[in-house]
């Protein structure tokens, strides 16, 4: 299962502004479900919230080596936007 509950807490996280904890979650939950680009995205955005445009364009290129859909995965729009 691709949903175990860590997504939507990071979610959250980034939402209440607690970058920090987010980025624990979404890191500990990449270790989890390596598989899935959707918490690839998650964690890079986490990253652009917390001010480290770095890891969130390593996070953004992992996802879409996962997921090379550029109409689905918001990845391929996000990386051409942080250029």
């Amino acid at each position: 299962a691709n949903r175990n509950g860590l997504l939507e807490a990071g979610e959250k996280l980034i939402a209440m502004k607690r970058t920090r904890e987010a980025i624990d979650i979404l890191t500990f939950n990449i270790k989890e479900n390596s598989s899935f680009y959707v918490n690839y995205n998650l964690l890079a955005k986490a990253h652009l919230f917390a001010g480290n445009k770095r890891k969130a364009f390593k996070y953004y290129r992992i996802s879409t080596a996962k997921f090379d859909d550029k109409k689905e995965n918001e990845a391929f729009k996000e990386l051409e936007r942080l250029r």
